[in-house]
C-alpha cells in the first residue's frame, strides 16, 4: 500500500495538479500583495515617482518632467510627495495609463505586477537551468536569494522586476529560437533602463544576429517612435537631452561626485580606493583607503568595466553550446549589474539567474567532491554577503558597514568568476 508521501508525489506529477497549485499560490500571493498595499499608510515612494511622471504626460505637461524642484503639482493631496523623475521620457509615456488612476489604486496594480514579475523571474530561471540537469532540491538557494531583494523592490515600488523579466524572458525566447519576440522584449526593457542594451552585443557575439536586430528595433519602437508620437519629436529630443545632462553626465562623465551610492564597480572605486564616504539618510561612514583621487577612481571604473565586458563577450563567443547557456546568461546579467554606475541593493535581483545556474551546476551528476565543495562554498559566501546583511537581521550599523564595503558587489564578482569557470567546464563536457 502506497504511503501518503508517495501518493502526493504521484499526484504532483500530473499536469492538472501543478496548474491547480500555481493558480492557488498565485491567488494567495496576489491577495497578500493587494492587502498589504491597500492597508499601507503611504504609497511606495519610487512608484510615486513613476506615477507622477505618467500623470504629467496625461495632462500634457511633459516639459515639467525634469524640473529640479517639482513645479507642477500632480497631487492635490499633500500625503503624496512630488518626486523628481530620473528616467527616459519613454518610461513616462509607458506609465501614462497608470497615471490616469488614483495613486493608491495604481500602486496596487503596480505591486501585483511586481509580484508576478518576481515569480516569473524564478520560473524562467529554472526553465533555463533545465539544460544543466538540475535537481529541484537545490532550487531553494535562488529562491532564498531572490526573496531578499524581491521584498526590497516590492516595498519601494521599484521597476527593476519588470525590467529584469523583460531581459530574462527575452533571453529565454531567443534560446528557444524565437528571436523576434525575444529581441522585442529586450528592447522594451532597454527603453525603460538602458542597461539591458548590453544584451544586444551578447546576442551578436553568440551568433544571434536576428535577435540583436529586433532588440534594436524594439528599442527604437518603445524609446523613440511611441514617445515621439505622444510627446512630439521636438519635445522628445529636448527631454532626452535634459535627462542626459542631468543624469548621464553625472554618472559616467563627471569625475567630481558628492556621493556614489550603491555597490557597483564605480562605488568600489570611489568609496574604497577613492576618497568618498558612504552617505545614507543622514548617516556617514568612511571606509576609504585614499589610494586614488576622484578622477583616477573614474578612470579605474571605466577600465574595469570595459575589461569585465570584454571577459563577458569572450565567454559568450567561446561557449555557444546549449549546456553552457544558463551560465553565460547568468554572467551577462551579473555583468550588467556591476557595470551600471548606480547599482543599489534592490538591483541585485539581476543576480538571481546566475545564482540559480550555480545551484543547478552543483546538482549535476559526475561532479568531483572537490568541485562540489568549491561551488558550494562559493554559493555560501555569496548568500552570506548578500542575504545576511539585511537590516532586519543584523541591524542598521552592520547593514551600513556591509554596504560601505560593497560586500554585495564583491559577491557579484565572485558569482561571475564561478559562472565563468562552470561555463568553461560545461562547454567542454557538452
Amino acid at each position: 500500500m502506497a504511503s501518503p508521501i508517495h501518493r502526493l508525489r504521484a499526484g504532483w506529477r500530473g499536469p492538472r495538479a501543478r496548474v491547480a497549485f500555481l493558480i492557488v499560490a498565485g491567488a494567495l500571493l496576489a491577495g497578500g500583495v493587494a492587502v498589504r498595499t491597500l492597508s499601507s499608510r503611504n504609497v511606495a515612494g519610487d512608484f510615486l515617482r513613476y506615477h507622477r511622471a505618467g500623470r504629467i504626460v496625461v495632462r500634457g505637461e511633459a516639459d515639467h518632467l525634469y524640473d529640479r524642484r517639482p513645479l507642477f503639482d500632480a497631487y492635490p493631496d499633500p500625503r503624496f510627495r512630488e518626486r523628481n523623475f530620473r528616467y527616459l521620457p519613454a518610461f513616462a509615456v509607458l506609465m501614462a495609463p497608470l497615471g490616469l488612476l488614483p495613486p493608491r489604486a495604481a500602486g496596487t496594480l503596480w505591486a501585483l505586477g511586481n509580484a508576478a514579475a518576481f515569480v516569473l523571474i524564478l520560473w524562467v530561471s529554472f526553465r533555463l537551468c533545465r539544460r544543466l540537469g538540475a535537481r529541484r532540491t537545490l532550487f531553494w538557494v535562488p529562491v532564498l536569494f531572490a526573496l531578499r531583494y524581491g521584498w526590497d523592490n516590492l516595498s519601494l515600488g521599484q521597476v527593476n522586476p519588470l525590467v529584469i523579466l523583460c531581459a530574462l524572458a527575452g533571453i529565454h525566447l531567443v534560446e528557444k529560437g524565437r528571436d523576434a519576440a525575444g529581441g522585442l522584449l529586450t528592447g522594451l526593457g532597454a527603453a525603460v533602463k538602458f542597461t539591458p542594451l548590453i544584451l544586444v552585443a551578447v546576442y551578436a557575439v553568440r551568433g544571434r544576429g536576428r535577435a540583436a536586430v529586433f532588440s534594436i528595433l524594439g528599442l527604437l519602437l518603445f524609446a523613440v517612435v511611441l514617445p515621439g508620437a505622444v510627446l512630439g519629436p521636438g519635445r522628445l529630443i529636448r527631454l532626452t537631452e535634459t535627462v542626459w545632462h542631468r543624469q548621464g553626465e553625472a554618472l559616467v562623465v563627471r569625475a567630481e561626485q558628492e556621493d556614489v551610492p550603491g555597490e557597483s564597480l564605480k562605488a568600489m572605486w570611489y568609496r574604497i580606493a577613492g576618497p568618498l564616504p558612504l552617505r545614507f539618510r543622514g548617516r556617514t561612514l568612511d571606509v576609504s583607503l585614499g589610494l586614488v583621487s576622484e578622477r583616477q577612481a573614474l578612470w579605474g571604473y571605466r577600465v574595469t568595466a570595459l575589461l569585465l565586458l570584454a571577459w563577458l563577450f569572450r565567454l559568450a563567443r567561446r561557449r555557444r553550446d546549449g549546456a553552457a547557456a544558463p551560465l553565460v546568461w547568468g554572467a551577462a546579467l551579473g555583468t550588467l549589474l556591476l557595470v551600471s554606475p548606480e547599482t543599489r541593493q534592490p538591483h541585485f535581483l539581476y543576480l538571481t539567474p546566475g545564482v540559480a545556474a550555480l545551484a543547478a551546476s552543483l546538482g549535476r551528476e559526475g561532479l568531483s567532491r572537490a568541485r562540489k565543495r568549491l561551488l558550494g562554498g562559493t554559493l555560501l559566501v555569496v548568500l552570506a554577503c548578500t542575504v545576511l546583511p539585511s537590516k532586519s537581521l543584523v541591524g542598521p550599523r552592520a547593514h551600513d558597514l556591509a554596504a560601505a564595503l560593497c560586500l554585495g558587489g564583491f559577491a557579484a564578482l565572485l558569482t561571475l568568476a564561478a559562472l565563468g569557470r562552470e561555463a568553461s567546464r560545461a562547454g567542454g563536457e557538452a
